[in-house]
């Protein structure tokens, strides 16, 4: 047993258990990575949402006409992108 340890007193041993310590904290970011990036893509609105909701704000004088056509304009487009990439499907 006293010689396995002593592997790790070694410049080899040492560089054997830090990329191997870097390895595992690597995979654990990645993960926490992935499942923070499946949670974000699950609660995005749809172009359609934003339009309804920022058409109802408009309705309660939060913001000016001008800039709800402005809001229109931008989510028009990435609607129309939506539509046609099958996105905005029922």
């Amino acid at each position: 047993m006293a010689e396995s340890l002593e592997f790790f007193s070694t410049t080899a041993g040492q560089l054997t258990l830090g990329l191997f310590i870097l390895a595992m904290l690597v995979t654990v970011g990645l993960m926490v990575v992935r499942k923070l990036r499946d949670q974000t893509v699950g609660n995005r609105q749809t172009a359609n949402d934003l339009l309804t909701n920022f058409q109802e704000l408009n309705q309660q004088g939060e913001f000016s006409d001008a800039e709800f056509r402005k809001i229109k304009a931008v989510l028009g487009n990435q609607l129309q992108r939506d539509v046609k990439s099958g996105k905005n499907k029922p």
